[in-house]
Parts: structure tokens; sequence; C-alpha cells
């Protein structure tokens, strides 16, 4: 699935995350239910690197999961960006395709979430059930003022994809 991360004013807009980028990625059944694995300084430098799109079909997908051995239903993924300044930025907006569900967090606070039928204030557990949904009808989510969500220097885009079966493996493009 695409994932894009830009922002925009009235005429301009510049991507700040987008589809093709590197990203690193884990199954999430080995992160702690309290690992701060949303934040910047999260050591990632372990967890395997691949192209977005992400998924186990033929459909445009750069990193197959089809392969990985044991239940990768739920992934985590993490793409660190660096801004020289926050001055000026307008509008966020996440543009992303996925299956079944996702929760996004940048720089470790929730900004977006589908598929699932948590209320809004209650955090997603790693492990959570998602609501079925295929994948290829994208969607733009406007997430608030870039200088409210955004710090200058290093920051990091981090989404936890659910698929609802164990025998399906997440899609997401970023």
């Amino acid at each position: 699935l695409p994932l894009v991360l830009l922002w925009s004013r009235a005429i301009e807009a510049a991507v700040l995350v987008s589809v093709d980028d590197e990203w690193r990625y884990t199954n999430s059944i080995v992160l702690a239910p309290d690992a701060p694995w949303t934040q910047s300084e999260f050591p990632d430098s372990a967890w395997p690197v691949g192209r977005s799109g992400f998924g186990a079909t033929h459909y445009g997908e750069q990193t197959w999961f089809s392969s990985l051995p044991g239940n990768w239903s739920n992934m985590a993924f993490r793409r660190k960006f660096v801004l020289p300044t926050t001055n000026g930025l307008g509008t966020l907006i996440l543009r992303i395709d996925y299956r079944d569900a996702f929760v996004a967090h940048l720089n470790g606070r929730e900004v977006a979430r589908r598929g699932f039928t948590l209320p809004p204030h209650v955090p997603v557990p790693l492990n959570a059930f998602p609501l079925p949904r295929s994948a290829g009808n994208p969607e733009e989510i406007r997430l608030g003022n870039a200088a409210d969500l955004l710090v200058p220097g290093t920051n990091v885009l981090a989404i936890q994809v659910h698929s609802d079966s164990d025998l399906d493996r997440p899609a997401l493009v970023p």
C-alpha cells in the first residue's frame, strides 16, 4: 500500500516520506507491549530494511512478505526523516493504502487509525484483531498542523499494521 506524508499550504506541497523510501520493519510479536518503538530514539538498526510498498501479492509491492516464517499478521514499520526547520509548514496529510487496519504515529504520538472498534482514546495493542478491509483504495487523511506534530531534526513516522488472518501478511504502501 502506498504511504505518503506531506505538508501543504494553499498551493505548494512537499513530500516528506514517499513511496519507494526505505523503511525498517519487524514482526510486532518481538516487541514488548510497552516498547517505545514509535519514538525517534528507539534502536531499530537490527530490524530488516525494505522499500515500500509492502505486501504478499503481485500488485506492485517492492518488499514481499509471502516467504516470512511464522505469524507475521501484525507488523511494525518505521521511517525516519530529517527536517531542518518546521517554520512555514502547513497541514500534514497522510496518503495511505493498507489492508485491514493500521495505527500511524508521528514522534510517538498517534495521529491516525483505521480498522478497529476501540474508542479513539484507547491505545491499540500490537496484537489487536482488526476489521477486514481490502487494499487498493487509498485514503488521504488530514493530520493537522505540521508545526504541532514535527520537530526540527529527526522525526519518525511509525505505523503498526494488522491483518485479520494468521495466514495473511499485512499490506502497506508508504
